[in-house]
């Protein structure tokens, strides 16, 4: 369960509960020792509307793009490796090996950044 001092750092940066269980993976024989069994992917996905469009027409910035996108609805790759972690679903070690650390940074919670 949450034995991971890196659990626990982003437990604070993420705004998660203090009591709220983040689990690591425990290795056995069904899972060849990796802890995990079957795959649960993270998605980061953008519906194209109106704004998106015209930005890439007008050769916009990623950041344009990707703020555009947030404010249409948008869940970072970071993000929604973040809600497996509180659904107990994946691990924070899971998430940070295919996220960079600049997702990780956006995905932090204000309030939380400075703590």
């Amino acid at each position: 369960m949450d034995a991971s001092p890196t659990a626990r750092t982003y437990k604070v940066r993420l705004g998660i509960p203090a009591d709220a269980v983040i689990y690591r993976s425990v290795g056995c024989r069904e899972c060849r020792n990796t802890g995990f069994f079957g795959r649960h992917a993270i998605f980061e996905w953008i519906d194209t509307d109106t704004e998106i469009r015209k930005l890439v027409l007008q050769n916009s910035s990623t950041d344009q793009l990707r703020d555009a996108a947030r404010r249409g609805g948008m869940m970072t790759l970071a993000e929604d490796g973040w809600r497996l972690v509180r659904a107990g679903i994946t691990t924070v070690e899971e998430v940070l090996s295919v996220t960079t650390a600049k997702e990780i940074e956006r995905s932090a919670k204000p309030e939380a950044k400075g703590a």
